[in-house]
């Protein structure tokens, strides 16, 4: 098979090119648009409601749930490690245990060497979910929206996962690994003599005849032994057998869920995502903690960065550690709740790119997408156009 022409270009030549990532993402709306959160005001499109346990929630102005749109890259301290974002209480280490609630926690940026258009929008996004926060300068929070210059306005999006893993969940599923050959199935005669060994002679033979195993369709919420994420195990856990990974909605450019053992590979520094995150406030006591659930996950363009396989990290031996950075999730999120309609599913982003020339001349490296983008125009479109003259 032919390398994609796009194959061998690096992320700004992907991302800034005509019809590139960039163009694509606002031809087909991600982030821009009605829906996207840059274009969204709190308190006319969606508004704050109240929540279990004292806790806030956000919802449209039809009831249901409000699902923000938004898009970013991931920030160099990015990390997908099997520990996640948990943080040992301080005065005494204590391991992971089966009721604790693991998440990864991501820091988003604008995108890297993007035109007028897309930093206006990321600007618009981060503004959107600052507006939201009721006293930026109180001590005690913790917010969706963080500041890369504390002279400067807030410009980083913080979003969390789901739980990576749950507990009494039922059965864990095989992991075959991504680059493995498919199998196919044996021959009826053969299965009354499962003890017979078979030759190459007997393979060939019969290889003819044999029916092909459909790959493996994987789907959000399937489970796997959580000694298949890299970086698990060790004196960080303290998990029984009932507990287990799941797979979250985290997704390739081809739409494809990314099986947790691999999101090493395309989460990582300077990667471009879309995400789909609903809001919460929790309020504990004096403090509270704004926080964008991320739903959904999925890579636009990843990045030219290598990725760092995460390593079994050794335990604290002393018998006090000293408080890391605050990341840890105090309280999970309550899914029972409705979606917003019209939430478009997975796509298959990577088919979008490299689509029709037709549009405005623009530098690749200096686009300034602040005009309206004609919309692509059909084959049949243009054959009526071609027979008219």
């Amino acid at each position: 098979m032919a390398a994609s022409p796009s194959s061998n270009l690096s992320a700004a030549q992907r991302r800034t090119r005509l019809s590139g990532v960039f163009d694509t993402m606002v031809r087909a709306k991600l982030g821009f648009g009605p829906r996207g959160l840059a274009a969204m005001d709190y308190g006319v499109h969606f508004k704050k409601v109240p929540h279990w346990g004292g806790h806030e929630r956000f919802v449209n102005s039809k009831g249901q749930e409000f699902e923000a749109e938004f898009f970013g890259e991931l920030s160099d301290n990015t990390t997908c490690h099997a520990i996640g974002n948990y943080v040992s209480q301080a005065g005494k280490f204590e391991p992971i245990k089966d009721e604790q609630k693991v998440k990864w926690c991501w820091q988003l940026q604008a995108p890297t060497g993007a035109p007028k258009r897309i930093n206006a929008t990321w600007h618009n996004q981060v503004a959107t979910l600052f507006n939201i926060i009721e006293d930026p300068n109180a001590t005690r929070q913790k917010m969706w929206v963080m500041r890369s210059d504390p002279e400067q306005d807030p410009d980083i999006i913080v979003i969390t996962t789901d739980q990576l893993y749950v507990k009494n969940a039922g059965t864990a599923s095989a992991t075959p690994s991504p680059s493995k050959m498919t199998k196919v199935t044996a021959d009826d005669d053969d299965l009354d003599n499962d003890d017979s060994e078979r030759t190459m002679s007997d393979t060939a033979e019969n290889e003819n005849s044999s029916e092909v195993v459909p790959p493996i369709v994987r789907k959000v919420g399937d489970l796997f032994k959580p000694s298949v994420l890299p970086g698990y195990g060790g004196g960080w856990f303290d998990h029984s057998p009932s507990v287990k990974l799941q797979q979250l909605d985290i997704r390739d450019p081809q739409g494809d869920l990314i099986p947790p053992y691999d999101v090493w590979m395309w989460v990582k520094p300077g990667t471009l995502v879309f995400v789909k995150a609903t809001l919460y406030v929790f309020n504990m006591g004096t403090r509270k903690i704004y926080q964008l659930n991320a739903k959904s996950i999925q890579v636009l363009d990843p990045s030219d960065k290598s990725p760092s396989r995460p390593e079994v990290r050794e335990a604290p031996t002393q018998a006090s550690t000293a408080p890391g950075p605050d990341t840890s999730d105090l309280l999970p999120c309550n899914d029972d709740t409705t979606h917003e309609e019209g939430s478009s599913g997975p796509m298959n982003f990577k088919s979008l790119l490299g689509g029709p020339q037709e549009r405005m001349t623009r530098s690749a490296a200096d686009a300034d997408l602040d005009e309206p983008m004609p919309a692509a125009e059909t084959s049949k479109a243009a054959g009526k156009k071609k027979a008219r003259r």
